[in-house]
């Protein structure tokens, strides 16, 4: 079953291949109109527009890396629990 980053990627993915070959300007504005319009999920709101606008950042170049929206929450449990010394409990010493 698809995600809906997975079906924003792929939404993405097919503007982006249906106007690679237009001169630079008509293919920029061509496709700020197309993410705009080619919106698959109904109402912009929630987490499916969250997750159409990060694939829509990724397409366009201003984010070069998909990451996982927990992912600084858990750094942070990381570091807080280095801070705390209990990150040492765990570890393994030869």
């Amino acid at each position: 079953m698809s995600t809906w980053r997975d079906m924003a990627r792929t939404v993405c993915q097919r503007i982006i291949d249906e106007t690679r070959d237009l001169p630079t300007e008509q293919r920029d504005a061509e496709r700020k109109r197309r993410f705009h319009d080619d919106y698959p999920f109904g109402q912009r709101q929630y987490y499916p527009y969250k997750a159409w606008l990060a694939e829509v950042s990724v397409a366009k170049g201003l984010n070069s890396q998909r990451r996982d929206p927990h992912e600084k929450r858990l750094a942070g449990l990381a570091q807080q629990r280095e801070a705390d010394g209990q990150g040492r409990l765990f570890e393994v010493t030869p």
